[in-house]
């Protein structure tokens, strides 16, 4: 009984967790020097390498990440036939 109360303990306060935690959402456009639209780039952050997107067929990007206190990150852009581009993810305006 004691570790059916401990499990349920665990897993509420894991979940109050969850709630109040924030979501940064980064979002843009991303086209070539030409001006055209890169479909289906990686997006995605160098260290935590699991949170990531691809832009759609029309360049647009959306990034939703859970933890928004992350130090020291990158945001990577990675295509076919380009160099990949690091930003610092301390540079970029998100909502």
């Amino acid at each position: 009984m004691i570790y059916l109360k401990l499990i349920i303990a665990i897993v509420l306060l894991h979940s109050v967790n969850m709630v109040y935690s924030q979501t940064v959402i980064i979002k843009g456009h991303i086209a070539d020097e030409q001006g055209n639209n890169l479909f289906a780039v990686n997006v995605y952050l160098l260290k935590h390498n699991t949170v990531g997107t691809l832009s759609d067929i029309d360049g647009n990007f959306l990034l939703k990440i859970a933890t928004p206190g992350i130090k020291n990150e990158y945001l990577v852009f990675s295509f076919i036939g380009y160099e990949p581009l690091k930003l610092p993810f301390d540079s970029i305006n998100y909502l």
